[in-house]
């Protein structure tokens, strides 16, 4: 932005905010003209709108139009990406990634497990977490695993820079570490019972077998060897 415009802006602030937002004065622009003049200026204009829509009656300061031109870039790079059809949401791509990710290994069913609590939380049928909570716990888990299973440690890092994603496209603040956080395991009781049904698909490998021969992954009664008996 040139210095023109910038003065192009302040009388446009003006008209809608009359003197909530006196015209500018010539060290004001400055001031103005030094943090804006690396912006575009229909970028500037429409974080502006923006501001208007939502805030009929407050103007904005320097500091807040700033951020609603980073909530309208946030909103321009989104746009770019490759879209899914349909109207779909980041809650309904975690729900598809669950249910057709083609899980073989221990480490792919214990991230698409994770990826089902996350939404579960999302979506409320757990205690509710906001797209930030959701990348703090992938980054808690992502830190418990990197010594002992590396591979679901990186994937869960990636989760949860995703998270942030969505989270700054919200406008939410950034969520606390979280500590004590367990990994969901593949046989979680509290986990809601539509979530659940990838935990009894055949492949199940039944690594955790109860003294009862029955295994905790995936709810199977085993045959009890002759050992056992």
């Amino acid at each position: 932005m040139n210095k023109h415009e910038i003065e192009i802006l302040g009388n446009y602030l003006h008209a809608l905010y009359d003197e909530r937002f006196p015209v500018l004065t010539p060290d004001m622009a400055q001031l103005w003209y030094d943090d804006l003049r690396n912006l575009d200026y229909d970028l500037v204009t429409r974080a502006a709108k923006r501001w208007a829509r939502h805030h009929t009656l407050k103007a904005p300061s320097l500091d807040e139009l700033q951020e609603s031109v980073e909530w309208v870039q946030d909103a321009d790079r989104a746009a770019r990406l490759p879209q899914a059809r349909g109207r779909e949401t980041p809650g309904d791509a975690l729900e598809v990634l669950a249910r057709t990710t083609p899980a073989r290994s221990t480490d792919d069913r214990r991230y698409v497990r994770a990826m089902q609590v996350l939404y579960a939380h999302l979506s409320g049928q757990l205690p509710r977490w906001t797209r930030a909570e959701c990348a703090a716990a992938c980054r808690s888990w992502a830190e418990q695993l990197r010594a002992s299973a590396p591979d679901l440690a990186a994937s869960l890092v990636r989760a949860g820079s995703l998270f942030d994603g969505f989270a700054a496209l919200r406008g939410e603040p950034p969520a606390p570490p979280m500590t004590g956080l367990s990994l969901p395991t593949l046989g979680e009781a509290s986990a809601p019972a539509a979530l659940a049904a990838w935990d009894q698909e055949e492949d199940c490998l039944h690594e955790h077998v109860d003294s009862t021969g029955r295994c905790n992954d995936c709810g199977q009664a085993l045959a009890q060897t002759e050992e056992d008996r």
